[in-house]
């Protein structure tokens, strides 16, 4: 969870000079690797992490991707988070196309 929360810093913080997307998916796909391994029940919140990484980086499929899984695996009660979760895949298919 520290892992995710300091990658999702890295993405976020303000002002966006301060932000290091390169660095932020270097920890973030490694804590979405341990969270498939041990079977994490907070996987899609890592992979919505991921996605964000992956837009940051220019990667925008492999983002359209990983929230497109996070989304999936969203379960009550983290229900509240869809709206927000799917309106970033909106953003991020139209980036793609």
């Amino acid at each position: 969870e520290t892992l995710n929360t300091c990658a999702w810093f890295l993405l976020t913080v303000e002002p966006p000079s301060l932000r290091d997307p390169a660095v932020a998916l270097a920890a973030i796909e490694r804590c979405v690797a341990q969270a498939r391994a041990n079977r994490n029940d907070g996987l899609w919140s890592y992979l919505d992490t991921l996605a964000l990484a992956h837009a940051r980086t220019g990667a925008m499929e492999k983002a359209v991707a990983a929230q497109r899984e996070a989304i999936l695996l969203l379960r009550p009660p983290n229900e509240a988070y869809r709206g927000e979760m799917e309106a970033r895949l909106r953003e991020y298919e139209a980036a793609v196309r």
